[in-house]
């Protein structure tokens, strides 16, 4: 009888075991570039300074995101974003934008495609819709300018530097059309 129990207990422990390890989320990001395919831990882990921007206290956004990313068990949850504090693609989206702005910030290019990256949200996406069925909303996963952006940079000139570029544009203008003239 002993023996029948001991049994049981072992044959419903490894029950246990394989259904956990059957139930963990297997989302795979494909980003591309150097780093290729990369699972739903690893996507909010990119080799880049900015990730440490949004890491501390002031700005836990990528911690919270990568909590509830390991809080998962099935994709369905990894692609869930009906907007509540528990799904997770709001918080990812939150990451990146916090990563998208640090990099502006420090005005420097992603030294890793997972960094801050509008497409890296739509790998994310399209690995949602693949791996879980599930078509993720465009404005759900949007990252918008931050504040303090000012836009792209324009070149302008100074006075001096105009008049300079006015005279010889005249000169070259009536130098052309003299040509054209005399032929």
């Amino acid at each position: 009888m002993m023996r029948s129990q001991l049994s049981f207990f072992l044959v419903a422990f490894f029950a246990l075991v394989v259904g956990r390890a059957a139930a963990q989320a297997d989302l795979k990001i494909d980003v591309g570039g150097t780093v290729g395919n990369v699972s739903a831990a690893d996507f909010l882990r990119p080799n880049d300074i900015v990730l440490n921007d949004c890491q501390n206290t002031q700005a836990p956004a990528c911690l919270d995101a990568q909590k509830a990313i390991a809080a998962c068990a099935d994709n369905k949850c990894l692609c869930a974003a009906n907007n509540t504090q528990t799904d997770v693609v709001p918080l990812v989206t939150a990451c990146q934008q916090c990563m998208f702005a640090a990099l502006i910030t420090r005005n420097k290019l992603p030294d890793d495609p997972r960094a801050g990256q509008a497409s890296a949200l739509t790998a994310y996406q399209t690995a949602c819709n693949a791996t879980a069925s599930i078509l993720l909303d465009t404005t759900v996963i949007t990252l918008t300018p931050p504040p303090n952006w000012d836009g792209p940079f324009g070149q302008v000139l100074n006075v001096g530097t105009t008049v300079i570029t006015v005279i010889v544009g005249a000169l070259l203008g009536s130098g052309l059309i003299a040509v054209v003239i005399s032929m």
